[in-house]
């Protein structure tokens, strides 16, 4: 096929099972299954590692370590070429995985780099976002984070009312993964600002036990 003919099979509609719906702020968005889109690029090319494959050439880690990023490439081969996207792909880390996060980051650069040959370039047009990772603009908080006084998580209550300066340890870390998951446009004015609080009860109790 030529490379128009190419294009509209790579960007075809995925199954209907490879799309779900997401309700954020009143917004609603969809996301893309990535694993649909690596079967998508195996139909077309092949083999992953033979017909086309990832590379990635850096791994950039944000300053304060929450925060992976994928740099590399897309290939796929063509009229017996290997031909490349470039692309970038995020991670949160999670607990310090770094590993975890690398294979999320790789994943996500793998969809990036996909929708710019078609795959799921609908969703794209569409506002939508891929899987597993939102769109930084399109999810751009408007609201500003509130001003914390040092130590102001010892006086604050979780949305139960209970003090979290009363959790247990397994507690904070049910909070810690849930401010780790939680896209801050879905929260009501309260909940953000339990948020806030308990990254700054994270930052400081680290602190206080590194001391």
């Amino acid at each position: 096929m030529d490379q128009n003919e190419l294009f509209h099979t790579l960007a075809r509609p995925l199954p209907p099972g490879a799309y779900k719906d997401l309700q954020l702020g009143g917004r609603k968005m969809t996301v893309i299954d990535a694993y649909h889109i690596v079967s998508r690029l195996t139909q077309v090319f092949g083999l992953c590692g033979s017909g086309w494959g990832v590379k990635i050439t850096d791994w950039d880690l944000s300053p304060d370590g929450s925060n992976l990023a994928a740099s590399g490439n897309l290939w796929y081969k063509l009229d017996d070429k290997r031909c490349n996207v470039p692309a970038i792909g995020d991670a949160r880390v999670f607990k310090g995985n770094i590993a975890e996060a690398r294979k999320k980051a790789q994943t996500n650069l793998i969809s990036k780099a996909s929708s710019f040959i078609g795959i799921g370039l609908s969703v794209y047009q569409g506002k939508g976002v891929d899987d597993p990772y939102l769109d930084e603009v399109s999810l751009k908080e408007d609201r500003t984070p509130p001003k914390l006084k040092a130590e102001s998580w010892l006086k604050a209550t979780t949305l139960k009312g209970k003090p979290l300066a009363d959790l247990s340890e397994s507690e904070r870390d049910a909070l810690y993964e849930w401010a780790e998951k939680t896209i801050t446009q879905s929260l009501s004015d309260d909940g953000f600002r339990l948020w806030h609080l308990v990254l700054q009860m994270r930052t400081e109790l680290a602190e206080r036990n590194a001391a």
